[in-house]
């Protein structure tokens, strides 16, 4: 492919994409240093200062993946899960055969007219994983068929993000931000056909669902080469039925294809692609467009994660203004104050990281690292079903208060199908 049409095809994919603000942002290989510049400059930034507001591409998740590796590594044995720091950087080493391809989404069996264009480009073939590890890892829950590592398929992936495309481009591996995946961005999932989603006790435990087999995965509990349909039953009993409601329809499909799209993936990126992933949704369980924490400092205008408080409530994106939920992921003012005991994203992944370290080459601790979970998705009101909603403060324009306000108990109204994003 021509360098001129690489440019244009990423630059299609970029105006697209910037449409639909999700989750904090996520950064593009060669562009991370430049981004970091454009960021600093507006960490103070008002919701009103719409110059300041960041493209899409800051790389929040990254850096804050690397900050809990650092934290990890540098406070081993201090941790909830006692380690050492060459455990945790034998972890986070560089795999031997770092391999990725697009085939959990354009697999043999896909009908896909995106599927078929990266074909032609000869697009569908295993590449290396170029990246830092544990980077694919938290850039999973936005794209996980590793669609951007590619100049033809981050076209494909503008076209599944963009709006319900995914839909009529056959790939319902993005369903993440609209439909029954989204706590993998710690927000409420809703089957397709009915527009109400989980209210705040449903949506933990699908949260939770999803740490422990994450968390399982990356320790090696559960084995790459183990299918999707057998992992129930390697489940916590009350973790099953919530497995099979949001994975069920995977079938033969293995762990391995799941995160790295590959039967035969590296084991070891296999694991750091789980823990990865984890580690995104515990960070987007601090934007304020995905969860209401009873402390919210961007009440103020300026994002911050630290000492957020316990969950009040979780938002559904269905609903959701993209702009308005952008401008609450844009990068926390206090990203760099964690230290290892807040309640912080940082802190949390540095925790949960020192927990996998432990285990490998001995019992698993992801029992410990569960307790941690929980604490991260502690309800503040543990005894009220708090219902699930865009928010007030992001509804689409064309839904009022009030609406928003019944949106769990009376059903969405026609303008949640076709919101602006």
């Amino acid at each position: 492919m021509g360098r001129t049409t690489e440019r244009a095809l990423i630059a299609c994919t970029l105006a697209l994409c910037a449409l639909q603000a999700h989750a904090f942002k996520m950064g593009f290989q060669g562009q991370l240093d430049e981004l970091r510049a454009q960021a600093s400059g507006s960490l103070n930034a008002k919701l009103d200062d719409e110059p300041h507001r960041l493209q899409f591409g800051d790389p929040i998740h990254e850096d804050m993946t690397q900050a809990s590796i650092e934290m990890a590594a540098a406070n081993a044995d201090r941790m909830q899960c006692t380690t050492s720091r060459e455990k945790v950087e034998a972890f986070v080493r560089q795999a031997a055969q770092p391999r990725l391809s697009h085939g959990m989404c354009c697999h043999k069996g896909a009908v896909s007219k995106a599927c078929s264009v990266i074909g032609m480009f000869g697009g569908n073939q295993a590449f290396a994983d170029v990246l830092t590890p544990m980077q694919s890892g938290v850039r999973w829950n936005d794209d996980p068929c590793h669609m951007t590592h590619e100049a033809v398929s981050r076209v494909s992936w503008a076209l599944w993000m963009t709006g319900n495309n995914y839909m009529e481009y056959n790939n319902s591996n993005y369903a993440s931000h609209f439909h029954e995946h989204q706590f993998l961005h710690a927000m409420a999932p809703s089957a397709r056909n009915d527009p109400k989603p989980l209210a705040a006790r449903q949506t933990r435990k699908r949260i939770l669902m999803w740490a422990e087999f994450a968390l399982r995965v990356a320790d090696g509990s559960i084995p790459p080469n183990t299918k999707l349909k057998d992992v129930r039953a390697l489940l916590s009993t009350q973790m099953q039925q919530d497995f099979e409601l949001a994975f069920g329809g995977y079938g033969p499909r293995t762990v391995a294809l799941l995160f790295t799209g590959l039967d035969d993936g590296d084991p070891q990126l296999v694991r750091q692609t789980a823990l990865g992933a984890l580690f995104h949704t515990v960070q987007d369980s601090y934007s304020s467009s995905h969860v209401e924490r009873a402390n919210d400092p961007f009440k103020d205008g300026t994002p911050g994660v630290l000492n957020k408080g316990d969950i009040v409530r979780f938002y559904t994106y269905r609903g959701q203004d993209g702009g308005k939920h952008g401008k609450a992921d844009r990068r926390p003012h206090d990203l760099a104050a964690a230290q290892i005991d807040d309640l912080h994203p940082v802190s949390i992944g540095a925790q949960l990281l020192a927990c996998t370290a432990a285990s490998q080459n001995a019992p698993s601790q992801w029992e410990e690292g569960m307790k941690i979970v929980q604490r991260n998705f502690t309800l503040r009101d543990a005894d009220i079903n708090r219902a699930s909603t865009p928010g007030k403060d992001y509804v689409f324009f064309a839904i009022s208060v009030r609406d928003e306000a019944t949106y769990a108990g009376a059903g969405a109204k026609s303008t949640y199908w076709h919101h602006k994003v």
